[in-house]
């Protein structure tokens, strides 16, 4: 098994559906409509020992990625994942609350603008 050979894996998915995975710190994005609508493509973002990451989108059309050891994209890309960990977290561990304040499928958390 994967997640015993690695100390610290988080997955964030967009997906449809939640599936089984081996890993017990997986995150289902939600909103996947919304943001496949919004980018026009699916992200890939690896970063790998804090050392390496491969970034990029993927289309129908085109598919445009990137692997570098830049340090400065290496913790853009962390951040990232941490950041949408932290915040699905929340969604899974406070729903109703949630809920009450913006909507039954968290749509008032997209109204930033």
């Amino acid at each position: 098994m994967a997640e015993k050979r690695l100390t610290k894996v988080v997955i964030i998915l967009f997906k449809d559906s939640e599936d089984n995975f081996d890993f017990k710190n997986v995150y289902y994005h939600g909103f996947e409509k919304d943001k496949l609508s919004d980018f026009g493509s699916r992200w890939i973002n690896v970063v790998a020992d804090n050392k390496q990451v491969v970034y990029g989108t993927i289309n129908h059309h085109t598919t445009n990625v990137i692997w570098t050891e830049n340090t400065a994209m290496i913790s853009l890309a962390s951040e990232y994942v941490k950041h949408d960990a932290y915040t699905l977290k929340i969604f899974r561990d406070l729903p109703e609350d949630l809920k009450k304040e913006y909507g039954v499928d968290f749509e008032g958390v997209r109204e930033i603008y």
